[in-house]
């Protein structure tokens, strides 16, 4: 702009910047980097000790927290987790003694998997699996007692309940409320004993009681709809007549 002629106050006005902004970056010749601001992190402290306890056989990041948190660092896991993982990816790379890296199949490509995705892996025995999924699923059901514990209860009971068989329904509600397994999985059993009895009409007798919730949701269906706009005789119509 200024060797097109143009003055400073002209400059200054159409980029709508101070006249010494202006001024300071005609001077320079060149655009000015912007100068970052680099502020110290809170682990910068006690990496050389981080450093010692990684070299001494330590590579557990929540052990490392551990031990430095004892020292007085006030620091989060997390902030430990991030220092290590390039020591951790150099371990594995380079091999160096006393680690060795952990070996993959050609065909490993599951980073990460969701718990969607595993449970419907783990429950669904008649779908086709990917090798590394199978893999994995092999893997963790061989290595893991409460997951493979788990499996192999929901599996037992999708079997009893179709079969309508109360006594063996009761075995498992005992052996689920003793296994090592999910809380979550423990606390359906335990209401199931608490409501035995119930449970064991349910199961035992051909009668059930979803045509009468099915009616009742559609009550609640025609409520909805004409809400505000009728009164109960219309509504007594409408429930009594057939369709929605």
């Amino acid at each position: 702009m200024q060797s097109s002629g143009m003055s400073l106050r002209a400059i200054s006005r159409k980029l709508g910047m101070g006249r010494d902004s202006v001024t300071r970056f005609l001077r320079a010749g060149s655009f000015p980097e912007r100068a970052t601001t680099r502020r110290p992190r809170t682990i910068n402290p006690v990496v050389d000790e981080l450093r010692t306890l990684w070299d001494s056989g330590i590579h557990n990041a929540k052990e490392l927290h551990r031990r430095i948190t004892a020292t007085g660092f006030t620091g989060s896991w997390e902030m430990v987790r991030r220092c290590v993982a390039p020591w951790r990816d150099a371990v594995v790379q380079t091999h160096t003694p006393g680690r060795k890296a952990l070996p993959r199949p050609p065909h490993w490509k599951l980073a990460r998997i969701s718990s969607e995705r595993l449970s419907w892996l783990l429950l669904q025995s008649d779908i086709k699996r990917e090798p590394a999924e199978q893999q994995m699923i092999d893997q963790l059901l061989a290595n893991c007692e409460p997951v493979r514990t788990a499996t192999n209860l929901v599996l037992q009971f999708r079997q009893i309940l179709p079969q309508r068989q109360s006594e063996a329904l009761l075995r498992w509600t005992e052996l689920a409320t003793h296994a090592n397994v999910a809380a979550e999985i423990r606390t359906f059993a335990e209401g199931l004993l608490r409501d035995w009895p119930s449970v064991k009409a349910a199961v035992e007798m051909p009668w059930s009681n979803a045509w009468a919730e099915g009616h009742v949701n559609r009550i609640k269906l025609i409520k909805r709809k004409m809400y505000g706009r009728a009164n109960f005789d219309l509504l007594r119509i409408r429930v009594l007549a057939r369709g929605p």
